[in-house]
């Protein structure tokens, strides 16, 4: 589904990412591991077309985006959560929704100026999509609740929920246990793994080492800039350039 080859990044004389090669099977979870520093959110932000590569290439269901931008893509089917949930913070979790999901069903304001009955139909699957979401991440005690006004935890479920508005077919997560109980870890688990059954590829960064192993196909190490490893969760956590990279250090950063 994904391909993301050879991928070179350097901001001034820092190099970001270094030949980075990932590759995303559909109907998967895969996910990127590795310390801080080691290129994760970079190699995001290029396949999301949020930065420019210096060199490499992004081919995701058989097109070329390596120079689309965000919206572009998004249209591809690729939609990101970001590190620090976005949104707009005076209005509710309901508009939000409503937001994100009007913006994957109209072309341009001029195609719903001119096609009202489009339009109405649209709104009203946008309002079908927003009420399901809600109740499958269970937000609907806040659906009325300003962005500005919640959890840190509810925020990155209110994320995943307008990201998922545009129907993609691949959701990039980034971190989204940061900061998450017992309770809500579990909860994302099983949320992700529905995801995968109801056809919708994941790609995700997680500093939550057991989270990781516990939930992906597939595991990326990330170290430099570079790919130090791949493998099934079993294989990666027993490589000997993991553990001294990465899980040897003692801690779980991503």
């Amino acid at each position: 589904m994904l391909q993301a080859t050879d991928i070179a990044k350097s901001f001034g004389g820092i190099k970001a990412l270094e030949g980075a090669s990932v590759s995303v099977k559909e109907g998967s979870i895969t996910a990127l591991i590795g310390p801080n520093g080691a290129g994760k959110t970079t190699l995001f932000n290029a396949i999301a077309g949020f930065v420019p590569i210096d060199r490499g290439s992004i081919v995701l269901d058989g097109h070329d985006i390596t120079h689309l931008n965000p919206w572009q893509i998004v249209r591809r089917g690729l939609s990101r959560t970001f590190q620090t949930p976005s949104g707009f913070s005076s209005m509710t979790v309901w508009e939000n929704l409503m937001v994100a999901g009007s913006d994957s069903v109209t072309d341009s304001p001029m195609t719903a100026l001119f096609s009202r009955g489009r339009l109405a139909s649209a709104q009203r699957a946008t309002s079908r999509a927003a009420t399901e979401m809600l109740d499958r991440l269970s937000l609907g005690n806040i659906r009325d609740q300003s962005l500005g006004t919640l959890s840190a935890a509810d925020l990155r479920f209110v994320e995943i929920a307008r990201q998922l508005m545009s129907q993609p077919t691949l959701l990039m997560l980034d971190e989204p246990a940061a900061g998450f109980g017992p309770d809500k870890i579990e909860f994302l688990n099983r949320f992700i793994r529905r995801l995968k059954s109801d056809g919708i590829t994941v790609l995700l960064i997680e500093h939550n080492l057991s989270f990781v192993l516990g939930l992906a196909d597939h595991v990326y190490v990330l170290a430099n800039g570079s790919v130090i490893a791949e493998g099934n969760p079993d294989t990666v956590a027993k490589d000997e350039a993991v553990i001294s990279n990465y899980i040897g250090t003692g801690h779980g950063a991503a």
